[in-house]
């Protein structure tokens, strides 16, 4: 349980400062609203996760461990944070796809 908490507090101070960041105008030009989400997005299912886990110990260390275990599976698919970073584009989630007019 002192480890899940370790990680909360971690995870909390990491998600505080990348919206300091985004907020105040810290963050490259190049990061846009949809990296930013993304990223935020991906501290706060990490955080959701460990506070489960650590609800969950109080009942069952042993689904607390697993969960433990499973969480770092989740940052290796490739979020938009990822794709930025390789410089790829990363295209905006509210965006629709323009309709063709037919005549």
């Amino acid at each position: 349980m002192i480890y899940g908490c370790s990680l909360l507090l971690a995870g909390s101070a990491l998600y505080i400062e990348w919206r300091y960041a985004a907020g105040h105008g810290l963050l490259s030009e190049e990061a846009t609203p949809a990296v930013v989400r993304s990223m935020g997005n991906r501290v706060l299912i990490g955080l959701a996760g460990y506070a489960t886990a650590v609800l969950i110990a109080f009942v069952s260390p042993r689904v607390c461990l697993a969960i433990y275990v499973l969480i770092p599976f989740l940052y290796l698919r490739p979020s938009a944070i990822d794709r930025h970073l390789r410089g790829e584009r990363v295209p905006a989630r509210d965006a629709r796809p323009q309709r063709q007019q037919v005549e």
